[in-house]
């Protein structure tokens, strides 16, 4: 799709009334883990601290970047219940937690990907992104073993 298109179809959107997505929340969906870094993480925290959840305590927690309340409320999420705007915002908040190098949340949101999408190849592919990432992180923490094998 255009640049053109898409800008036609959000002002139709926008004078139809529908809901717009804000900015990036639909990013864990379509970009692999390479995709985010610390200014992704930036940019994601600004739109999320725009957005109250109110009958959720924990998410100004995790939309701050708080990595434990956001594996949490990633966790809870029910399939057959929650709407995709639920779903792009929790992990969304995430996201940002993974791309800040928070090793549970990059673990999560591979799991969370295969649990939401576990027929869809794209996703799997990007579920692999996030597990592959945690793998990388780990190996970059791991300290060399003495006698020379590491």
């Amino acid at each position: 799709m255009t640049k053109k298109n898409t800008a036609a179809r959000s002002s139709r959107a926008d004078r139809e009334g529908r809901p717009q997505a804000a900015p990036g929340v639909t990013w864990w969906r379509t970009k692999p883990a390479e995709a985010f870094d610390e200014s992704t993480a930036q940019q994601l925290r600004r739109t999320l601290s725009t957005i109250a959840i109110l009958e959720v305590p924990t998410w100004r927690a995790a939309a701050g970047g708080d990595g434990a309340a956001a594996v949490g409320l990633a966790l809870r999420l029910d399939p057959q219940r929650v709407t995709i705007n639920g779903l792009d915002l929790v992990m969304t908040a995430l996201a940002a937690c993974a791309a800040e190098g928070d090793a549970a949340a990059c673990l999560t949101m591979s799991h969370c990907m295969r649990r939401f999408f576990p027929t869809s190849k794209r996703e799997a592919r990007l579920a692999t992104s996030w597990l592959v990432r945690t793998f990388a992180m780990a190996i970059k923490r791991a300290k060399p073993r003495k006698g020379g094998v590491s």
